[in-house]
């Protein structure tokens, strides 16, 4: 039991990760009505920015180099939508040329973190951190707590921006009806773009934690979160960042537990058995999903 204890605690890191980075994609998604399949690759980018800045003439500390990465990724996210996401969604008759679109710009943008990052592994990290045990060997480090502490900040600042702003009651009123939305005044690209920067800082964010809690890190990095994130999208409810939350802490459970009795390379295999279940009983997810459901909410 104590063993078990251990494991879920220290998967509750990559349950931030993933929830953080699934309430990213949602929140895009329920005002675009679009998938972003090169998502992965923000994290990725984020966690590259940071080391850049971190180690770099600048030497930022690590926490200011994690904000600034954020805002970068940001920055990226809002110029692609700009770049190529807004100007096919207008044009594209078919809603699966977007989705090839997205996808050709995650591989695009790999390519090109390679070629200035080069295939190399990078170290990044926070310095030296106090441990907790938690019984069986395990322990919990102050910086995984503080990762944690992050993730659930973000998290708790967007479901207070998606309901008690004036920009989140205007997100809520696209993903609801944007026709209307726009006879109503409010400025769609100004609210997409913002959308855009909200969901590139979440990844950015994501990633940069990820890296922290990994140290060392490649090109790859976002490409091993992939089979995590959009499954637990899916199994959440596609558009709906309550389910997003939720799921990501089953997708981590599953993790942590399937680790127990299951060699590491074995146990992602519980998530797509959990997706398929969810997919047969209950095709809008385990809170239901549709256009940003989470977004209409009064």
């Amino acid at each position: 039991m104590e063993q078990v204890i251990a494991v879920l605690v220290l998967g509750a890191v990559d349950s931030a990760v993933i929830a953080l980075a699934c309430i990213g994609l949602t929140l895009q998604f329920g005002v675009t009505n679009y998938l972003n399949f090169g998502y992965t690759e923000f994290l990725t980018f984020g966690a590259f920015m940071a080391l850049t800045f971190n180690t770099s003439r600048m030497h930022l500390n690590v926490w200011l180099s994690l904000i600034v990465a954020c805002a970068c990724t940001a920055a990226l996210a809002v110029a692609l939508n700009w770049a190529l996401f807004a100007r096919f969604a207008r044009r594209a008759r078919d809603p699966f040329t977007i989705l090839i679109v997205t996808f050709m710009a995650g591989f695009m943008l790999n390519q090109l973190m390679l070629y200035i990052w080069g295939p190399d592994t990078r170290e990044l990290s926070a310095g030296n951190s106090s441990n907790f045990s938690l019984g069986s060997g395990l322990t919990v480090s102050i910086q995984e707590l503080i990762f944690l502490g992050l993730a659930i900040a973000a998290m708790l600042l967007i479901e207070g921006l998606l309901h008690f702003t004036r920009l989140g009651k205007s997100m809520r009123a696209i993903s609801d009806n944007a026709s209307l939305a726009r006879a109503c005044g409010i400025d769609i690209r100004l609210v997409t773009d913002l959308t855009w920067a909200i969901s590139g800082f979440l990844g950015g964010l994501a990633g940069v934690i990820l890296a922290l809690e990994v140290h060392a890190f490649d090109v790859t990095l976002g490409d091993g979160y992939l089979y995590l994130i959009y499954p637990a999208v899916v199994i959440g409810g596609i558009g709906n960042t309550t389910g997003a939350l939720v799921s990501s802490i089953l997708v981590g459970v599953l993790i942590a537990l399937g680790s127990v009795v299951l060699p590491s390379s074995v146990s992602i295999v519980l998530v797509f058995v959990a997706l398929i279940v969810v997919v047969l009983l209950r095709p809008t997810g385990i809170i239901g999903g549709g256009r940003h459901p989470s977004l209409r909410e009064a």
